[in-house]
């Protein structure tokens, strides 16, 4: 019995391990924090290999690493569930999404990274995206397992109420970082 029970422990405790964790909870925070946010269309997939050709629509963030890259129609999605991934994404759908770029290879997105379909994206979400989100990176958010006694100028807290993900903190005429339409 003490076997059985030292075993499921070992076990269970391996499983933790390869389970994807991301501490970002606000759209803003993935934004502020990705090398590239993008429009684009899924063109063709290999789902064996998890390479997305895609076509840009629309640059929010990050056209100089776009243009560094020797190949920007090409996304990667991690295949296994520890590096968070593999996502799915539709072809023919159009996308407004993250990515990120590691030391000049291609583009890779995973459950870490925002994406919706274009027709889902919120309005709060597309103010965020014209420039509310970038004026606002310097407003610190509460990540998920973050302290939230902290103060400071640039810190929101958890906001109080109802908040989306997509809410944007910004600093109001007084410099400090609040919450915006938070109900």
């Amino acid at each position: 019995m003490k076997f059985a029970i030292f075993l499921y422990l070992i076990l269970s405790t391996f499983e933790y391990t390869l389970q994807c964790g991301c501490p970002a909870v606000y759209t803003q925070q993935i934004v502020c924090y990705s090398d590239i946010v993008m429009k684009a269309r899924i063109e063709d997939q290999d789902v064996h290999v998890g390479e997305f050709t895609i076509s840009i629509d629309e640059i929010y963030k990050g056209e100089d690493v776009l243009d560094s890259l020797p190949n920007n129609r090409t996304l990667t999605t991690p295949m296994e569930s520890g590096m968070c991934g593999p996502i799915t994404l539709d072809t023919g759908k159009t996308y407004i999404m993250t990515a990120n770029s590691f030391d000049g290879r291609p583009m890779n997105i995973n459950f870490c990274d925002f994406f919706a379909e274009e027709h889902e994206i919120s309005l709060t979400l597309l103010r965020g995206l014209s420039g509310e989100y970038f004026n606002n990176c310097d407003c610190k958010l509460p990540y998920m397992w973050d302290d939230d006694t902290r103060r400071g100028r640039l810190r929101c807290r958890r906001p109080r109420g109802r908040c989306s993900s997509d809410a944007i903190c910004s600093k109001n005429t007084r410099g400090r970082c609040k919450w915006q339409s938070c109900r």
